[in-house]
């Protein structure tokens, strides 16, 4: 479900017609739907462990 005032992507394909297609962040979940992968709802998220140690080596307290 489109989220109100969601501005459509304007996408040309080779040999074909135009797609109109949508970000993920102008669209809501149907009632009932599935939640979207990590990939997709944040594809540059990054996961770390950082040790105490390189913590306080840094200036940061760990709490």
């Amino acid at each position: 479900m489109l989220k109100p005032g969601a501005q459509p992507l304007l996408i040309f394909q080779p040999r074909g017609p135009y797609m109109l297609v949508y970000d993920v962040g102008d669209t809501e979940a149907l009632p009932g739907a599935l939640p979207l992968p990590k990939a997709i709802t944040a594809p540059v998220s990054v996961i770390a462990r950082v040790s105490e140690k390189s913590l306080r080596m840094s200036g940061i307290t760990p709490g």
